[in-house]
């Protein structure tokens, strides 16, 4: 049975066998998807140019099991093009993608996410749409960030206040200590709260904080890309 089409874009790919390609997938529907690509690499086929990252796709694929294979796929849209330093930060989202994401858990607001994530890229909106995505992505995976109260008495953040950050339970009203990362300043939660990251100190913030949040998913593994903007 073939699945209906449906848009997509590519997450990554690796060789199999002499010809061929294990596709891993980002589907409006359907989730993250890994297909076989057979027979399009050194071939003729017109699929091969179109199986790369950042390209909106319409895709169908045929087969249930572990290793379905891919039976069609048409660009259904201009690519993404991106500066080397942009780049970057979009392979930072397929990977932090196949880290996070289990197969075949269907979230069309992910999907979504990502998608508008890449036209934020374009207009240059570069280190806020990271933070933006990060934060709504926990937030679709179960693991949004409290950071509108604190966590012990819900009282609500004071801007004027400080806070360490527990991934258990969230903000907890403190004096800020030698340890800096887990400190955040409430005037900084609350600019995170409401997207607004007008503030360059916020925006540093933000990334610390997304960091902290995202640990607990992605284990001792580092992520890779993250070396590169090094």
């Amino acid at each position: 049975m073939i699945d209906e089409q449906q848009p997509a874009f590519v997450l990554h790919t690796r060789q199999y066998r002499e010809t061929s390609l294990l596709v891993e997938l980002l589907t409006q529907k359907s989730g993250r998807v890994c297909v076989l690509a057979k027979g399009v690499r050194g071939g003729k086929k017109s699929q091969s140019g179109l199986l790369q990252p950042f390209m909106p796709l319409m895709i169908s694929w045929k087969g249930k099991g572990d290793l379905p294979y891919l039976c069609s796929v048409e660009l259904l849209g201009e690519p993404f093009r991106f500066s080397s330093s942009i780049l970057i930060s979009a392979m930072y989202l397929n990977e932090l993608l196949m880290r996070v994401l289990h197969r075949h858990d269907a979230c069309e607001c992910i999907f979504n996410l990502y998608k508008e994530t890449l036209k934020r890229f374009s207009n240059k909106e570069h280190e806020v749409a990271l933070r933006l995505f990060e934060k709504y992505l926990l937030q679709e995976l179960g693991y949004a960030i409290p950071l509108k109260c604190e966590a012990i008495d819900r009282q609500p953040i004071a801007e004027d206040c400080c806070y360490r950050f527990s991934l258990e339970i969230g903000f907890i009203r403190a004096e800020m200590n030698d340890d800096q990362g887990l400190f955040f300043a409430g005037r900084s939660l609350l600019a995170i709260a409401q997207d607004d990251y007008s503030d360059l100190q916020v925006l540093k913030d933000a990334k610390r904080l997304m960091r902290l949040a995202l640990s607990p998913l992605l284990g001792d593994k580092p992520i890779k890309t993250r070396e590169l903007f090094r």
